[in-house]
């Protein structure tokens, strides 16, 4: 069994108003991870995932990259223990 995880990442760059959120929530799904993502009111995007370690890793691979019409220019990522707090993936208001 692969280790559980959790992580936080803070993701800058064109990422408001080209669709970000939609791409993040349709590959968590893809990827089977929970969490949520909520844009911040700095113009940057909030990701909290859990899952396996090795999911989670597949995951944010895409999300260094992105939707194609956004661009990323900063991804700060921390790793947390995994503490089972979600159920599905949704966007956070």
């Amino acid at each position: 069994m692969s280790e559980l995880a959790c992580a936080r990442v803070l993701i800058n760059g064109l990422v408001q108003g080209v669709g970000f959120r939609y791409f993040v929530t349709s590959r968590a799904v893809s990827y089977d991870v929970c969490g949520y993502v909520r844009n911040l009111d700095t113009g940057g995007v909030e990701i909290e995932v859990e899952g396996t370690r090795e999911e989670i890793g597949k995951f944010l691979a895409e999300m260094r990259r992105g939707p194609r019409h956004g661009l990323v220019t900063d991804f700060q990522l921390e790793w947390k223990s995994h503490k089972k707090q979600y159920d599905h993936f949704f966007v956070k208001y």
